[in-house]
């Protein structure tokens, strides 16, 4: 197959290259050329940015591809000009979405037939869901689609500094690691290499098209055990300090990446059966894999993480003794 990703050379992208390089099929990516490309010669570029359609058209109007992945959708126009330029000539479009589509649920684990998530008012998750409306209208026979729900992705060449890496540091240089609550709140996380593969499988199997898929991890773990499984991974004991009070997003953010309102739990039993997919990962050795690839890359030499946010709240922590 000849594959286009959309992106393709951050985190996601670069995993789902990879993946189908080894596999031995014939990749070209699409992005503004700007993060340093990790892929052999015989990788097909085009450059453009997503945000210049006219730019986007130029590069991609009149070439063939089998399938197309796109990484990097964040708008509905974005998603209507690849309806437009490949309507009845592309054999698949894999959307890459987000669990965030969803409406808070009280029922665990959530399907994919759970209401989405229209009036939120956090852009990101808005936009995700408008552009799985636009597809849920498109004729599957003239443009077959299937989208993606991943949750938090993680792993190597993950582009979140303040996710898993900045944990890591943390942990390396014995400073307390700070958790919203008691720690007892429970997520999902996904490993880019597991999205990688069930991208592939939507690509290959029929019984995917038309269809959203949620992509996750074997278990969803408490806070508490990812900072364990972090903890492991670095070979090093954990200090944990747990921070009662808000567990708003926007304050939680500065000290926990991971959202903590409400639980986040998903059912992949839709994704194992239509796509033959399991996952790979669990956060163990997810985190084991996330921390080689740091160590490799020099991460935290490349990237030393910006702890004041944490030490302002341990320094109140501290007054309100």
């Amino acid at each position: 197959m000849h594959v286009l990703i959309i992106g393709g050379t951050l985190f996601v992208g670069r995993h789902i290259g990879e993946e189908l390089l080894e596999q031995g099929h014939t990749v070209t990516v699409l992005n503004r050329g700007v993060t340093p490309d990790p892929f052999p010669a015989e990788v097909g570029r085009l450059r453009a940015d997503r945000t210049e359609p006219e730019r986007v058209r130029a590069a991609l109007e009149g070439r063939e591809f089998d399938a197309i992945v796109d990484c990097i959708a964040y708008s509905p126009a974005e998603v209507e000009q690849v309806i437009e330029l490949f309507s009845g000539r592309i054999g698949r479009y894999v959307f890459i979405s987000s669990s965030s589509v969803y409406r808070p649920s009280d029922l665990l684990p959530i399907e994919e037939t759970h209401p989405l998530n229209d009036g939120t008012g956090w852009e990101y998750a808005r936009d995700k869901v408008a552009i799985e409306r636009l597809l849920e209208g498109t004729a599957t026979a003239d443009f077959p689609w299937v989208s993606l729900r991943p949750a938090y992705i993680f792993g190597p060449y993950n582009s979140a500094a303040q996710a898993e890496f900045s944990l890591f540091q943390r942990i390396e240089q014995g400073r307390p690691v700070l958790v919203p609550g008691d720690g007892y709140f429970f997520f999902h996380q996904t490993h880019g290499r597991d999205l990688a593969h069930a991208t592939i499988a939507a690509i290959e199997r029929d019984e995917a098209v038309g269809h959203a898929y949620n992509i996750t991890g074997r278990y969803a773990q408490s806070g508490s055990e990812l900072v364990q499984a972090a903890a492991a991974a670095v070979g090093r004991e954990a200090e944990t300090v747990y921070l009662p009070g808000a567990t708003r997003r926007s304050e939680v953010g500065r000290y926990f990446y991971w959202q903590t309102r409400p639980a986040q739990v998903y059912s992949t039993e839709a994704a194992r059966r239509d796509l033959d997919w399991e996952p790979r990962f669990d956060i163990h050795e997810g985190m084991r894999d996330a921390y080689r690839w740091y160590l490799e890359s020099n991460y935290a030499e490349a990237h030393p993480y910006d702890f004041s946010a944490h030490d302002e709240l341990l320094e109140r922590l501290a007054r309100e003794a």
